[in-house]
């Protein structure tokens, strides 16, 4: 279970809380990210690793969450480029997106902005978040 995928345009008018939407796919083994709703959702439990890099538009200050069944996991806040990555425990059927944490005019695309994830170790259990 892989994903990579892109923002191709820049956005505009995004809502707090609106999930990225990163509509060009490179790789979805396992089918789990949808392009059209922004989400990753997890086709098997297991421990998964996700990535984000973001460019804002303009040299505006930008300010996004990445959660997970609609729960805070980290925020970034940033001028130009950020990245971030964190290994979360998933169950079948969570989901994690990229959401915008306020409302904002303009979002940086052109295939620099990417949200990644993958399939660590399939299994249940309780194992704890890392954040890196």
């Amino acid at each position: 279970m892989a994903f990579s995928a892109l923002l191709s345009n820049h956005l505009t008018s995004l809502g707090t809380g609106q999930n990225l939407l990163f509509d060009t796919v490179i790789t979805n083994v396992g089918n789990g990210y949808s392009p059209i709703q922004g989400t990753f959702t997890a086709p098997v439990a297991g421990m998964y690793v996700f990535s984000t890099t973001l460019l804002s538009h303009a040299n505006h200050n930008d300010h996004f969450q990445l959660v997970h069944n609609g729960n805070l996991v980290y925020r970034c806040t940033w001028v130009d480029t950020t990245g971030s990555s964190v290994t979360i425990q998933l169950q079948l059927g969570d989901a994690v997106s990229v959401q915008k944490l306020e409302s904002t005019k303009q979002f940086g695309g052109d295939l620099y902005s990417i949200f990644t994830g993958y399939l660590l170790k399939a299994g249940e259990g309780d194992e704890t978040v890392i954040r890196k």
